[in-house]
C-alpha cells in the first residue's frame, strides 16, 4: 500500500523531527567544548579560527531549525486549518512556508557544501585549483535552486506534485547537488587514505586503527549526504510518495554533517590533522638523530668527548645543525 502526499508529509516531519533532535544534541555538545573553561576560576579564551568556525555551524543549525519550524507550520495548517483535503493543499507550491522551506534548504546547501569546500582546501594544502570543480558545481546548484524557487512561486497550484517546468529544475538542482557532494567526497576521502598510507608505511608497521581508516574518513568526506540525495533520487524516479518522508529531511542531514566534523576536529580526532603530525614528528626524530654529534678536543693532555643533545632545539635549528665536527689542540 503506498502513501498518500500528505501521509508522506505526516512522517516526512515526524523524521525531521527525529534527525533535529540529534542535530540539536551534537549543537549543544560542540558549544559545551567550544566555550568550556580549562579549570576553576579560568577563562575561556576562544580562538578567532575557532570562532568563525563555530558561527558558520550556527548559521546552519538556525537554518535546519527554521525548515523544521517551517515543515511543522504546513503542517498544522494543512491538517487544521485549511478548507482543502490535506493532499489537495500540499498541491499548492506558492504558499510562504512552502517557500520557505526550498529558501532554506538552499541556503544550507551553500554554506554546508562550503565549509566541506573549505575542509577540502585545507587538507590538500591550501591549494585553490584542487577545489574549482566543486566551488563551480556549487555556484551552479544554488543557481539552480534560485531559478527552482522563483519557478515554484510563479506556478499555479495543480493536480500533480511536479509540474513539467518545475521537475526538470528540480532533477537539475538535485543532480548538480549530487554531482557537486560526489566529487568533495571522492576527494577527500581519496586524500585521507593517501595520508594514512603514507603515515603507516613511514612507520613499517600495519595500521590497526579501524576507526582512523573507514569512520573517520566516512564523518570528514560527508559521505551521508550524497547518499541522501542517491536515495530520493531512487524514489523520485519511481515516483514513490516515500520520497516526502527523505527529502525534507535532507535539509537535517545538511547541518549534521558540518557539526559532526566540527567536533571530530574539536576532539582531536581528525585524520588529516593526526597522520600529518605523527608525520613531523617521525621527520624531526630523524633529524635529531643527525644531529647529535660528538665533539673531540683535548683537556689536560687527554682527550674528551662531549656529546651535544640538540633535542630541545627548535626544529628549524636542527636542520641546519646536522653536521659533525670533530676538532683537536695540539
Amino acid at each position: 500500500m503506498s502513501l498518500s502526499l500528505a501521509q508522506g508529509r505526516l512522517f516526512g516531519a515526524l523524521f525531521e523531527s527525529m534527525l533535529f533532535g540529534i542535530n540539536f544534541i551534537l549543537f549543544l555538545a560542540l558549544g559545551y567544548l567550544t566555550f568550556r573553561r580549562e579549570g576553576p576560576g579560568q577563562r575561556r579564551v576562544v580562538s578567532p579560527q575557532h570562532a568563525a568556525g563555530f558561527g558558520v555551524v550556527t548559521a546552519v543549525f538556525v537554518l535546519c531549525a527554521a525548515h523544521l519550524a517551517a515543515v511543522m507550520r504546513q503542517l498544522y495548517v494543512a491538517f487544521f486549518v485549511s478548507d482543502l483535503p490535506p493532499d489537495v493543499f500540499y498541491l499548492d507550491h506558492t504558499q510562504p512556508t512552502d517557500l520557505i522551506q526550498k529558501s532554506v534548504y538552499a541556503a544550507a546547501t551553500a554554506l554546508a557544501d562550503g565549509i566541506l569546500i573549505y575542509r577540502a582546501y585545507i587538507i590538500f594544502d591550501q591549494r585553490w585549483p584542487a577545489i574549482l570543480a566543486p566551488t563551480l558545481t556549487l555556484c551552479a546548484t544554488v543557481g539552480l535552486w534560485a531559478a527552482l524557487i522563483r519557478e515554484y512561486r510563479v506556478s499555479p497550484p495543480g493536480t500533480i506534485l511536479f509540474p513539467p517546468p518545475v521537475k526538470r529544475l528540480v532533477v537539475l538542482s538535485y543532480t548538480m547537488s549530487f554531482i557537486t557532494n560526489t566529487i568533495i567526497t571522492t576527494m577527500i576521502t581519496v586524500r585521507l587514505w593517501l595520508v594514512i598510507r603514507r603515515f603507516r608505511n613511514m612507520q613499517h608497521q600495519k595500521f590497526a586503527s579501524h576507526m582512523k581508516l573507514f569512520l573517520a574518513p566516512f564523518v570528514e568526506s560527508g559521505v551521508i549526504y550524497p547518499l541522501a540525495l542517491l536515495i530520493n533520487a531512487i524514489f523520485l524516479a519511481t515516483k514513490n510518495n516515500g520520497l516526502e518522508i527523505l527529502s525534507g529531511s535532507t535539509t537535517q542531514i545538511l547541518g549534521i554533517v558540518p557539526l559532526m566534523l566540527t567536533l571530530q576536529l574539536r576532539l582531536n580526532l581528525s585524520t588529516y590533522e593526526d597522520e600529518t603530525t605523527a608525520t613531523r614528528r617521525t621527520s624531526t626524530t630523524a633529524n635529531v638523530d643527525v644531529v647529535r654529534s660528538s665533539v673531540h678536543f683535548r683537556h689536560g693532555g687527554q682527550p674528551e668527548t662531549v656529546s651535544l643533545d640538540m633535542s630541545d632545539l627548535d626544529s628549524d635549528t636542527r636542520a641546519g645543525s646536522s653536521t659533525k665536527y670533530t676538532s683537536s689542540s695540539g
